[in-house]
């Protein structure tokens, strides 16, 4: 897992998002993985595999910095309800967990029972998809999983990005003892609306019919920090 180790080092910004109650008796390990971060208009350091990957940190501006940094983004965010737009995908995956039984004072604070990190280790620009996915990103976002798997040790694990799921599926990965859902992404117009190809459900309902079914929460009535 060398290309892991050496993102870790190069890039530590981008560590994933633990919260302090993501190891805790109250419901079991759920690791949710996105897609990707972003980075301004004008960056261009990760236009290519090459480019991104024999980069660093230092070789970014601190601008660059504070939009691929993970905790950082959630834990800025979370002081303010996530109510900035770009960041709606917290804020709907908390009120959906906040709805399966976390029964918090804040609804928001169900953040701190998860861990939370994007897929794909290449940032896109603004406002795009990753695109032009080459076969370095796809295995170094394998080698990633299974690092951060290793370390975190998730009972649970939910991916909220059609694209991050499609490479993962595609690839046959598995996870011995641990179950493994999807459901559309939580800004999406699939969260809140219902379709076929999901049994007729809204992305919602898929994500907490996936944590019902495979009891996450096992206790209610836990109160924010």
């Amino acid at each position: 897992m060398q290309y892991a180790r050496d993102l870790i080092q190069n890039y530590p910004a981008m560590r994933p998002w633990v919260g302090c109650r993501y190891d805790c008796p109250e419901h079991k390990r759920l690791l949710v993985i996105g897609e990707s971060h972003y980075l301004p208009p004008e960056s261009t350091q990760h236009e290519t595999p090459r480019k991104w990957f024999n980069g660093n940190q230092e070789m970014l501006e601190d601008k660059e910095i504070a939009w691929i940094s993970t905790t950082e983004i959630i834990r800025g965010s979370r002081r303010e309800n996530f109510k900035a737009k770009g960041h709606t995908i917290y804020r709907n995956l908390t009120k959906m967990l906040h709805s399966v039984g976390r029964e918090l004072e804040n609804p928001y604070d169900a953040i701190h029972d998860i861990a939370y990190y994007n897929y794909f280790q290449r940032p896109a620009k603004t406002g795009v998809s990753v695109a032009g996915i080459e076969e370095v990103d796809k295995k170094i976002a394998i080698e990633f999983f299974q690092s951060v798997v290793a370390v975190l040790r998730p009972e649970l694990i939910l991916f909220v990005s059609k694209l991050a799921w499609g490479v993962f599926d595609e690839a046959k990965l598995s996870v011995p003892g641990v179950e493994i859902g999807r459901c559309p992404h939580p800004s999406s117009m699939y969260w809140n609306k219902k379709a076929a190809k999901y049994g007729n459900i809204n992305g919602k309902e898929v994500a907490a019919k996936f944590l019902k079914d495979n009891e996450w929460n096992s206790m209610s009535g836990a109160q924010g920090s």
